[in-house]
Protein backbone atom coordinates (compact mmCIF):
# COMPACT_ATOMS: atom_id res chain seq x y z
CA UNK A 1 0.00 0.00 0.00
CA UNK A 2 1.27 3.44 -0.87
CA UNK A 3 1.57 5.82 2.08
CA UNK A 4 0.60 9.49 2.22
CA UNK A 5 4.29 10.38 2.40
CA UNK A 6 4.87 8.54 -0.88
CA UNK A 7 2.01 10.44 -2.57
CA UNK A 8 3.37 13.75 -1.27
CA UNK A 9 6.85 12.94 -2.54
CA UNK A 10 5.45 12.04 -5.95
CA UNK A 11 3.46 15.29 -6.05
CA UNK A 12 6.62 17.26 -5.38
CA UNK A 13 8.63 15.37 -7.97
CA UNK A 14 6.28 14.94 -10.92
CA UNK A 15 3.43 17.33 -10.32
CA UNK A 16 0.09 17.39 -8.60
CA UNK A 17 -2.19 16.66 -11.60
CA UNK A 18 -0.23 13.54 -12.51
CA UNK A 19 -0.33 12.26 -8.92
CA UNK A 20 -4.08 12.85 -8.72
CA UNK A 21 -4.54 10.93 -11.98
CA UNK A 22 -2.46 8.00 -10.66
CA UNK A 23 -4.37 8.04 -7.37
CA UNK A 24 -7.75 7.94 -9.13
CA UNK A 25 -6.61 5.12 -11.42
CA UNK A 26 -5.25 3.18 -8.43
CA UNK A 27 -8.56 3.52 -6.56
CA UNK A 28 -10.57 2.67 -9.66
CA UNK A 29 -8.52 -0.50 -10.16
CA UNK A 30 -9.29 -1.61 -6.59
CA UNK A 31 -13.00 -0.97 -7.10
CA UNK A 32 -13.02 -2.89 -10.36
CA UNK A 33 -11.24 -5.84 -8.73
CA UNK A 34 -13.86 -5.90 -5.98
CA UNK A 35 -16.64 -5.72 -8.56
CA UNK A 36 -15.08 -8.60 -10.49
CA UNK A 37 -14.94 -10.74 -7.33
CA UNK A 38 -18.57 -9.94 -6.55
CA UNK A 39 -19.69 -10.87 -10.06
CA UNK A 40 -17.77 -14.15 -9.88
CA UNK A 41 -19.35 -14.94 -6.53
CA UNK A 42 -22.83 -14.11 -7.81
CA UNK A 43 -22.29 -16.27 -10.90
CA UNK A 44 -21.30 -19.22 -8.72
CA UNK A 45 -24.38 -18.74 -6.53
CA UNK A 46 -26.68 -18.63 -9.54
CA UNK A 47 -25.09 -21.79 -10.96
CA UNK A 48 -25.54 -23.54 -7.63
CA UNK A 49 -29.23 -22.57 -7.44
CA UNK A 50 -29.94 -23.96 -10.92
CA UNK A 51 -28.29 -27.34 -10.38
Amino acid sequence: MITIESWMSLAGNIGFPIVVTFFILFRLDQCLQNLDKSIDHLTEEVKRKHE
